[in-house]
């Protein structure tokens, strides 16, 4: 059976059909650039190249593209694994009837209780960082309605997240040719900082066991029969902050799964969202900008240091939060990503969660 590759819509798995892959729209609106934390301070590297975008509908859906056959595919070695235990996130579908190829989410059931708590967990997981709760609820309510599972599986979050597994994804190839540089040029050559530079990027998932993980989903025909497919489990945002796997996981730790963000109810997405704030922070002062909370936001939420306009829709967020979003933005400095051990955090704020009434005790063994 043939494997059709992705085309325009660059989603870097296909379907394990005679079908190819589709694509949306973001649904918040923007296409955010990430804050690269690779190491402490941040420098910021320039903007990968989108894609070019599938047209969506109304509905946040879109078309598959035709099939290309020019295309360099990067995963052509890889076959499906199968995904462990620790994939919390929402499950979808791709829907071929009706001749418009659109993926279907399969949400998780989720109350508005559980909306209540998980916006609890936000803050009782930014204050015990020293950080301020309100920004980081109005990041979740905006990039997934308070829903720690989502798969954002938009046209713009598919075209970030597969440009920069393009970009950082490990080839033994390349680490090899630029050793031979580091090896042949002197120190003071700048092509000898280029290329240092270069494979530390290429290195970043050098040591991930995920890097060729694929996502089942089931294929309806336009005949209303079903399939079983897969698409390539870096292709899309993950968690309550939309979180572009190859620049967040990072972040985090660079062994970890994609899915890692929806783990625990989003608990290890909160605790990157607030060290990823801190590296925005850093970087826009950095550039001689404030670092106010509307400045941190514009980082976040647009790829760049800059100021937000007076009727940005971040300051009516805020506000209702009873945030000021012109006030130097409070971070903290508790538990500091570069000095953190991830098991401790991740310890610490899940038992602090049990505490409270936040998270159920893990079971007996698990």
């Amino acid at each position: 059976m043939r494997l059709w590759r992705a085309g325009r819509a660059a989603v870097l798995g296909c379907v394990v059909a005679v079908f190819g892959c589709g694509g949306g729209v973001d649904e918040r609106g923007d296409a955010a650039s990430p804050v690269e934390v690779v190491a402490e301070p941040v420098v910021a590297e320039p903007a990968v190249a989108a894609p070019e975008t599938v047209v969506a509908d109304a509905e946040g859906t879109a078309g598959a593209p035709e099939p290309s056959e020019d295309e360099d595919d990067v995963l052509s070695h890889a076959g499906p694994v199968v995904l462990d235990a620790t994939n919390r996130c929402e499950r979808f579908r791709l829907n071929l009837e009706g001749g418009r190829p659109r993926y279907q989410r399969i949400r998780r059931r989720w109350t508005e209780q559980d909306r209540r708590r998980f916006a609890s967990l936000v803050s009782l997981v930014a204050t015990e960082m020293g950080a301020e709760p309100r920004l980081f609820r109005a990041w979740a309510m905006r990039e997934s309605s308070y829903r720690p599972h989502a798969l954002h599986v938009l046209d713009p979050d598919i075209e970030a997240a597969t440009a920069a597994y393009r970009r950082l994804r490990y080839s033994a190839t390349e680490e090899a040719e630029l050793l031979e540089v580091l090896a042949s040029v002197s120190a003071r050559d700048p092509a000898y900082w280029e290329a240092k530079a270069r494979l530390r990027r290429v290195r970043t998932f050098r040591d991930n066991d995920y890097l060729d993980a694929m996502i089942p989903l089931e294929v309806l025909a336009p005949d209303g029969t079903a399939s079983w497919g897969s698409e390539h489990a870096w292709a899309f945002g993950y968690g309550a902050f939309g979180f572009n796997p190859a620049y967040y996981v990072p972040v985090w730790d660079a062994r970890a799964p994609p899915w890692v963000f929806c783990q625990d109810d989003g608990l290890v997405a909160i605790i990157t969202a607030v060290w990823v704030a801190r590296a925005a922070k850093r970087e826009c002062e950095g550039q001689g900008l404030p670092g106010t909370y509307a400045v941190v936001d514009r980082r976040f939420s647009r790829g760049h240091c800059a100021l937000a306009s007076p009727g940005a829709r971040f300051r009516q967020r805020a506000q209702r939060l009873g945030l000021d979003p012109d006030a130097p933005a409070r971070l903290g400095t508790r538990w500091m990503r570069a000095q953190t051990d991830r098991a401790e955090i991740h310890g610490f704020m899940r038992r602090r969660a049990v505490e409270e009434g936040l998270l159920p005790p893990r079971a007996p063994g698990a």
